[in-house]
């Protein structure tokens, strides 16, 4: 598994970028990544998706999720970038009260090889609102960092295996 992970964080801010490679086309990996009712198969806290439309540039979706198994947490957010079959970006509306923005973006490396790279950014509003409290940056990157490794050593399993 070539895992690349770069962890950048400050007192406020927390950015995950994490990346693997998988063998399978680009449009088979896209596809599920980009398909926001898959996260519920690679990304555990994940209890609900409501996609609000086709997936264009606007589209807003929400998801439910249930953090270290109790704390529920509903997010909003909407699709600020889209280029079908390589690169998907969203994030929380301006009046959402926390930032968040995830990147999901597929290079082809050669015939059915590919990296995924997976981009979280969020700042302590953020972890506040999910855990109630704020924890420092580093020890949510630290923990979040682990987190997002297993999700993109499920996504690689998942979409090898299919």
């Amino acid at each position: 598994m070539d895992l690349m992970d770069s962890m950048d964080s400050v007192t406020d801010y927390v950015r995950i970028a994490q990346s693997i490679t998988i063998d399978a086309s680009r449009e088979r990996v896209f596809d599920f990544v980009s398909d926001f009712r898959n996260d519920r198969q690679w990304r555990p806290e994940i209890r609900r998706v409501e996609l609000r439309g086709p997936l264009v540039i606007g589209t807003q979706l929400v998801q439910d999720a249930k953090v270290f198994g109790f704390f529920s947490l509903s997010v909003l957010s909407e699709v600020v970038e889209f280029e079908p079959g390589r690169r998907l970006v969203t994030r929380t509306p301006a009046d959402y009260g926390a930032h968040i923005f995830n990147v999901r973006a597929v290079e082809e490396l050669s015939v059915d090889v590919v990296r995924f790279v997976y981009e979280l950014s969020f700042d302590r509003a953020a972890v506040k609102k999910a855990l109630r409290v704020a924890l420092p940056a580093g020890v949510v990157s630290t923990f979040y960092g682990a987190a997002v490794r297993r999700y993109l050593g499920t996504v690689k399993r998942l979409v090898e295996e299919a």
